[in-house]
């Protein structure tokens, strides 16, 4: 079923839309000019629509991470993990380059004696 004010799917349960607010009506049709898909490559009508379908292909697009997790610890250890490949990350390139550094130096001392 669909909302009459602004043309969401809803559930058969549900007494207010979620998207809008509005009580539901059992009978009420569809709006026409609305959005009835749910597929989030279908365009909108109204402003409210175009933001709830780019939300919905966002969502398809992420990682199954828990950076989205609702439980605390597990955002907690994710993002630790992500700090810590990234800091990893960092410094293989600042040792890669010092590396580089000392191999010139060492090749410039050893012609210079």
């Amino acid at each position: 079923m669909h909302c009459a004010k602004c043309g969401k799917l809803a559930a058969a349960d549900d007494a207010f839309c979620s998207g809008c607010g509005s009580p539901l009506d059992r009978q009420a049709p569809v709006p026409s000019g609305r959005a009835t898909s749910s597929d989030p490559s279908t365009p909108p009508q109204t402003a409210d629509g175009a933001l709830e379908a780019r939300v919905a292909a966002l969502e398809h697009r992420l990682p199954n991470s828990n950076i989205i997790s609702k439980k605390f610890w597990s955002r907690a250890f994710a993002v630790l993990g992500h700090d810590v490949s990234a800091i990893l990350a960092i410094y293989a390139v600042i040792f890669a380059v010092a590396l580089v550094f000392m191999l010139i130096g060492a090749i410039i001392s050893g012609l210079s004696k």
